[in-house]
């Protein structure tokens, strides 16, 4: 079995210390796969500093130089990986941004070449912000030759989810349908298809019950499959709805991983 911790949100708002205090105890023995946006807006979203709630000022990740010195020697000790996660991140009319937003195509090859140059180092994966991709949105990606880790298998249009503007987005759309099992979530496995592959994940957050996905790894080592686990280091303090932190079932997990012989931690390459 693979095992791969995927965290979301690193942006021009994160400090150095606030990955260190989540991570150190574990990164020297699990690569954490950071996705990171490049140019954020920060907007009214969850992990949003109070002195930026609702800002629309964007924020640069190439003017935090103690953040970028910091990520770039840990990912030098193999202890981060990267994956691009939207441009702005910010919502448009309500929507996430890869199903709302307008100029998707460029901003998905602009912000993949923004982190390869901050980074010096290939980014050939993209986390959809809010984990939500428009039919639009996935062409963008898969267009600009990323891989996806996202769990959707039917197409979201801007307009809704069943019907098509135009016989292309009809074509975008079954497309799109064909990276799951016809609307079938596709458990623990990488899907592979011409030009990209898609991985699934499970997530650790405010919603999630620590014994669910407890079953849910043995499931997948049993199925000698993929465990993605999703998590945001800002939200390492909340509760989950089985009662503990975050962080702490975060930690639980990986321990568990840990103690099985046949589990091999990775970073994106060793996923793809």
């Amino acid at each position: 079995m693979k095992f791969l911790l995927r965290d979301d949100d690193t942006c021009a708002m994160t400090r150095p210390e606030d990955l260190e205090n989540c991570y150190r105890s574990i990164w020297d023995q699990v690569p954490i796969c950071l996705s990171v946006t490049p140019f954020r807006i920060p907007g009214r979203t969850t992990g949003v500093p109070e002195s930026l709630l609702g800002s629309q000022t964007v924020l640069p990740l190439a003017e935090c130089e103690p953040l970028l010195v910091f990520m770039r020697e840990q990912i030098s000790q193999g202890r981060f990986d990267l994956a691009l996660h939207g441009y702005h991140h910010s919502r448009a009319e309500g929507l996430p941004e890869f199903v709302g937003g307008a100029d998707l195509g460029a901003k998905a090859r602009d912000g993949r070449a923004e982190l390869e140059r901050l980074f010096r180092r290939k980014v050939d994966t993209f986390v959809p912000p809010n984990n939500e991709l428009s039919v639009q949105g996935f062409d963008a990606v898969v267009s600009a030759g990323m891989n996806l880790v996202n769990n959707q298998t039917r197409a979201r249009l801007r307009t809704g989810w069943s019907r098509w503007k135009s016989a292309s987005e009809a074509v975008l759309a079954a497309r799109y349908a064909l990276a799951g099992r016809l609307g079938t979530p596709f458990a623990f496995r990488v899907r592979r298809f011409p030009g990209y592959q898609q991985a699934p994940y499970q997530t650790v957050g405010p919603d999630s019950d620590l014994e669910n996905l407890d079953a849910q790894l043995q499931a997948c080592r049993s199925d000698g499959g993929v465990f993605v686990l999703a998590t945001h280091y800002h939200a390492f303090s909340r509760r989950m709805r089985s009662g503990q932190t975050i962080g702490d079932g975060v930690m639980h997990l990986v321990e568990r991983a840990s103690g099985w012989p046949d589990v091999q931690f990775v970073d994106y390459g060793g996923l793809w």
